[in-house]
């Protein structure tokens, strides 16, 4: 298994703990929770009561592993970042190069003798068939079966083949033989699992199905008699188990909804406040490469990080050691979460800084916004700035499963480790950190004012927020408005555009909304890991006679969808993800998942353009 390997972003995106990932050698792991990251074999001096040496791990994050954000750190309540383990991450540290795993699922099927077999959770590699070897000398290679169950708080487990072939556990068929069998299309119909010892036989038709919160499984497993088959709260990335009453389904262990991560990500600001010193300018100038070495490697030690500015950066030798200290104290305090930050205020906490930085132009290392030249020359549109230079860290908060919904900070965290008892044992999240540019833009708030106003687009925002209600997907930090559809819209259009005139493909682009009562715009942006970031093309958009014939283009494309009148019809009502689209589908406005902060829901074509059915019903902000 140490051969395997996943990049670092992967990890954050959908690929972290709790989560299925396939070996090269063709086998089914989970990723463990961040209990079994950075552990470091410690050997324990024998004592005089027994004489015996004891080995132990501990948890031991290098300092190289380490990232800062403090305006996310606070947010999500940690001391730093770390980053996933990788291969040349720290080369003097080798137990930072390696995520631990767990065989998950253990039941497996040889295709020779469809003989089903449970393996354990720690083989290195698929082993041979047993049943095979025995019989006729054979080597066979069993392979794992594609189900598992699943429920709505996270929990996973084995599918429960011996219990569902006996409609119930039978004593005497304990350790018998199970096999399974495919006929027909190959639908779960035609899957069918048989005990040997007994001839009984059922196929597993329905077993994936579910509505409202009931469960075919769950339901029918004991042949429909009034007794459910409850989720056994088991965690295997966790190896621990829950209390818990929720019903299960059958989930293909590929099924992409089996993990939804829940990220949290921050455009780094510069300190907004006025310098009160020389000193100032020059820390605000190097915030964060030098927020990176206070915490990597002084671990906040301000004095020694002082003194070595003194006489190592020539920028810092005109100024006293303690005048230095009193300064980087004030001007990077150190993070860590003194103060909880509200649960419905969280994007808000994140998002207002990033908004007033990106609405002031600034030259630092870490953001630099500039202007265009911009003159107001597209109706609705008050403000357009080129961002060469930003810094974005994204961090990996916690997951659910078979439908993504909003947690609060504590319950997400929770699916990451273990509960304990101490929370510095809890004080880290992984997180990666990427340089990119964008382009920003601000809608005209006279215009939109009166556009929101209209009583036909808050009808139809209302459809789309009854359908995240009622599936559990509104979430309350970021309600569901006219204004964040109609920007969420914008800027999938936008995206659509730009990479038929930048020549990026749509997953290398993001979108960031900025959306409440004193906000209203977007942030059109790419990022890379490397040090550099991007090459700028994004930026050459930001003109304002490039960005004038991608905003006609857009919202000319946005008139018309090729599947036109059906899509603007469809609507009326709601489309897609679960009816959370109105005029949007994969042919106008959906983009990759990786390019879209909310799922690809909420979106509204017609917000933009009007309804082309209807055109009286009420005018389009770009009409």
């Amino acid at each position: 298994m140490a051969t395997n390997e996943i990049r670092q972003s992967s990890v954050i995106q959908g690929s972290g703990p709790g989560s299925l990932t396939v070996l090269q050698e063709g086998m089914s792991v989970m990723i463990s929770g961040l209990d079994a990251w950075y552990k470091l074999p410690v050997t324990i001096p024998a004592s005089k009561d027994d004489g015996l040496a004891q080995l132990i791990y501990k948890t031991d994050i290098p300092k190289k592993c380490r990232l800062s954000d403090p305006k996310l750190e606070n947010t999500l309540q940690v001391e730093f970042f770390a980053v996933p383990p990788a291969v040349g991450v720290d080369s003097e540290a080798k137990h930072s190069e390696a995520i631990p795993v767990t065989v998950f699922p253990c039941w497996t099927i040889c295709y020779n003798c469809r003989a089903l077999e449970k393996i354990e959770s720690v083989e290195q590699l698929l082993p041979n068939c047993k049943y095979c070897a025995s019989v006729g000398n054979k080597k066979r290679k069993v392979v794992q079966t594609n189900f598992v169950i699943a429920c709505e708080n996270g929990h996973i487990d084995e599918f429960p083949w011996r219990m569902w072939v006996h409609k119930g556990e039978r004593l005497e068929c304990k350790d018998s033989r199970l096999e399974m069998y495919t006929a027909g299309s190959g639908d779960l119909k035609g899957q069918k699992v048989v005990c040997t010892k007994c001839n009984s036989s059922r196929n597993l038709a329905n077993t994936n199905s579910a509505e409202e919160g009931s469960t075919y499984l769950s339901k029918n497993l004991y042949g429909g008699k009034d007794h459910l088959f409850t989720c056994t709260g088991r965690k295997p990335w966790l190896e621990e188990s829950d209390s818990c009453d929720l019903q299960v389904r059958m989930v293909l262990r590929s099924a992409s909804n089996l993990y939804y991560t829940n990220q949290y990500s921050s455009i780094f600001v510069p300190i907004q406040t006025e310098p009160e010193s020389p000193i100032d300018e020059v820390i605000d100038q190097k915030s964060i490469q030098l927020r990176t070495k206070l915490l990597i490697p002084y671990a906040y030690n301000y004095g020694a990080f002082a003194n070595y500015l003194k006489f190592e950066d020539p920028d810092f030798g005109g100024f006293d050691v303690s005048e230095i200290e009193a300064r980087l104290r004030a001007r990077l305090p150190q993070a860590g979460g003194a103060v909880s930050t509200p649960e419905d205020q969280i994007k808000s906490s994140i998002k207002n800084p990033e908004w007033e930085a990106l609405n002031r132009i600034q030259e630092n290392e870490s953001l630099r916004v500039r202007d265009v030249g911009y003159a107001q020359s597209i109706a609705g549109v008050d403000t357009i700035h080129a961002v060469p230079t930003l810094v974005k860290t994204t961090a990996l908060a916690g997951f659910s499963r078979l439908l993504p919904k909003a947690q609060s900070i504590g319950d997400s965290k929770s699916m990451l480790r273990r509960a304990t008892k101490n929370p510095r044992k809890a004080n880290w999240l992984p997180a990666v950190q990427y340089v990119g540019e964008g382009i920003f833009i601000k809608l005209d708030d006279e215009k939109l004012a009166g556009w929101e106003a209209q009583l036909a687009v808050k009808q139809r925002v209302a459809k789309i927020k009854a359908n995240l209600e009622r599936f559990g997907r509104e979430n309350p930090d970021e309600p569901t408005t006219a204004r964040r559809v109609l920007l969420h819209t914008l800027a999938h259009v936008l995206i659509q555009e730009l990479v038929l005139e930048c020549g990026y493909i749509a997953a290398s682009l993001s979108e960031r909304i900025y959306s409440d009562e004193k906000s209203a715009g977007i942030l059109i942006y790419t990022s890379s890991p490397d040090a550099d970031g991007t090459m700028g093309g994004l930026v050459e958009m930001a003109r304002p006679d490039a960005l004038e014939k991608v905003f006609s283009n857009a919202i000319e494309k946005a008139m018309w969808c090729s599947n036109d009148p059906v899509c603007m019809e469809l609507g009326k009502e709601g489309q897609g993800n679960l009816g959370t689209n109105l005029a949007a589908c994969h042919n106008c406005c959906l983009l990759p998942e990786t390019a879209c902060d909310h799922f690809n829901q909420a979106l509204d074509r017609a917000l933009l353009v009007g309804d082309t059915t209807d055109p009286s019903a009420f005018f389009g902000y770009f009409n």
